[in-house]
């Protein structure tokens, strides 16, 4: 949400309209028109990037059909390999696409469309097709004939009868929007549209359901500049309000057909609430940057979409929601036998009343009710068996149900110990800060035998700890995943060193290598606050931070990883905080 110039307040989202489509196409022809493709890759099962050499420069471009984020732009750093095993899609780009020249760049009129047309010295004639339609886009790649090679998103009939986009089908526009094109609209247009409207309905919204290619966002800008008011209602324009929409509309087309773009975010505070390729006075104060590019970067980070390791963590993140489901279920099964197990006497007791009656009970019996010394007792019968058959068959169920008394416990401790280790593996994947971080969870997983190892996978090198100096000259050492954490506390620390971890929360364990000389109440509160930093805790106000001597830590009896028992400890409150210098890993 954000306050417009006018007072109003309007909601904003991603806005990837045909205008900025037009915008990004500008500067894709621009910087890497007749480049070189050098290398493609697929951060992420929505997202291909091709690295391309132009004008003595790499430039990496992203083309994603995310369905909240669909976009094509440059980004300032080259994107990582997210899929462990390459997709179709991705094996037909390194064959048609790697190695080949960039053309040219189309769009198709008002739409959010853009087809890429690569030539090949050895393949020939390609084109990579970006639809930037929401929740419908897709990249496709298209052979010399049109004909589609694979895409993203894969339709056959059953879900789209009339436009697929299967492997092999000829290749079908997106149908075209039922609305006027922006060249063709007169002022006698917008008097008709505004004067069929119910008076109180928004001219923005008049102007997003009759002209194609024009979005709310830049809509509520066209009213703004016209009207004075992003919010103006229909039933508030006379005939000079109409012909100043219609001017305003002007403006835009010739931005449009010239290419001159005025690519600009809208801020309040650090975050941004809105891109556009043109000024966004409706908003507030837009501020001018370098290209559309950088903007649409800008509001990813904002919303923190800008993860270069995006398409990993996504990969491993589905593995933990897979492995917590199967463990969950587990857990679920482990408490109804064990609530079972405890009606165990309940079975005995109808074992023992069985016998008592079983010259009294009818064959072929499916139920049976017992006159004992406590009262009535109601017996299911299995009519298949005798009374005394169905007296053993209890007995059994109680025999088990007492083995289960003494085993099950264990188990479910066991398997609600491995719950709080997904959670912790959680807190370290959504902590992790680099491909290596990222492969312990992946790791950790596969040591539990919850994930089997893909022989394909080439594991990242081991990460390593971060390390921080203290005013006084002391290390810090901060874990991050269950195998560091572990690590720094039972094999790097020494007994009198001090071991710090948010209370009650996973996180990372960090230890300050003291050897038990003495620590100030100040430096001591700053580890406390890193450790609640690198917790799952870390947007808390405060964090309740558990400060030890190594010596009194032990480890779980459950055996796994960086989980731990304290003999004694104290407690400080403190807001989570980042060192102020730059970690070191080892």
């Amino acid at each position: 949400m954000a306050a417009s110039a006018a007072g109003a307040v309007v909601r904003t989202t991603f806005a990837f309209d045909a205008w900025t489509t037009a915008a990004v196409r500008d500067e894709i022809l621009r910087v890497c028109q007749g480049g070189r493709v050098q290398e493609v890759i697929q951060p992420d099962e929505h997202t291909v990037a091709c690295e391309v050499y132009a004008q003595r420069r790499r430039h990496y471009l992203v083309l994603s059909a995310h369905p909240q984020w669909a976009r094509v732009h440059f980004v300032p750093h080259k994107p990582r390999r997210g899929l462990s095993v390459p997709s179709p899609l991705l094996l037909l780009l390194r064959k048609w696409v790697r190695g080949a020249r960039l053309d040219t760049v189309d769009q198709a009129p008002f739409e959010r469309v853009l087809t890429l047309t690569f030539d090949h010295p050895e393949e020939g004639v390609s084109y990579l097709v970006a639809e930037i339609m929401g929740r419908h886009s897709n990249l496709l790649l298209l052979g010399p004939d049109r004909h589609i090679l694979h895409a993203v998103k894969v339709v056959g009939p059953d879900r789209n009868p009339i436009r697929t986009t299967r492997p092999g089908d000829p290749y079908r526009p997106p149908p075209p929007q039922d609305k006027m094109p922006p060249l063709e609209v007169t002022v006698k247009h917008l008097r008709t549209w505004l004067a069929e409207t119910v008076a109180h309905h928004p001219v923005w919204r008049v102007l997003v359901a009759h002209v194609a290619g024009i979005s709310p966002l830049m809509a509520r800008e066209i009213t703004y500049r016209a009207l004075g008011d992003p919010l103006t209602v229909a039933g508030d324009v006379d005939s000079r309000g109409a012909r100043q929409l219609h001017e305003v509309l002007g403006l835009f087309l010739h931005m449009l057909g010239s290419g001159a773009w005025e690519p600009t975010v809208v801020r309040e505070g650090k975050d941004v609430l809105a891109f556009a390729p043109y000024p966004l006075t409706h908003l507030g104060t837009p501020e001018r940057v370098s290209s559309i590019s950088e903007a649409v970067t800008l509001w990813l980070e904002s919303q923190g979409q800008t993860d270069p390791y995006a398409g990993q963590r996504q990969r491993v993140r589905q593995l933990l929601s897979e492995a917590r489901a199967r463990v969950q279920a587990q857990v679920d099964g482990l408490e109804r036998e064990l609530a079972e197990a405890h009606t165990a006497e309940t079975w005995k007791r109808m074992a023992d009343w069985l016998l008592t009656y079983a010259h009294q009970i009818p064959s072929g019996a499916t139920e049976v009710t017992l006159d004992t010394d406590t009262g009535p007792l109601q017996v299911p019968l299995d009519p298949q068996l005798t009374p005394v058959e169905n007296a053993q068959r209890y007995y059994r169920r109680y025999q088990k149900a007492r083995r289960a008394l003494t085993e099950l416990p264990s188990r479910l401790e066991d398997a609600r110990a491995t719950l709080r280790f997904l959670d912790q593996l959680e807190t370290d994947l959504n902590l992790a800060q680099n491909a290596a971080e990222i492969g312990e969870v992946e790791d950790a997983l596969i040591r539990l035998g919850l994930v089997r190892r893909d022989r394909k996978r080439v594991p990242p090198p081991p990460a390593r700890p971060l390390t921080f100096t203290t005013p006084e000259g002391y290390t810090v050492l901060v874990g991050r995943s269950a195998r560091l954490n572990d690590e720094i506390t039972f094999r790097r620390a020494a007994p009198e060193d001090l071991w710090f971890h948010a209370r009650n929360v996973p996180g990372a364990h960090v230890v300050l290598r003291s050897g038990g000389h003495p620590v100030s109440e100040e430096t001591k509160r700053r580890v406390a606050a890193l450790a609640a930093y690198y917790s799952a805790a870390r947007d808390d106000a405060a964090v309740d931070v558990q400060v030890a001597r190594v010596r009194d830590v032990r480890r779980h009896p459950s055996g796994k990883p960086g989980q731990v028992l304290l003999r004694r400890e104290e407690v400080l409150r403190v807001p989570p905080q980042p060192w102020e210098e730059s970690p070191e890993t080892e």
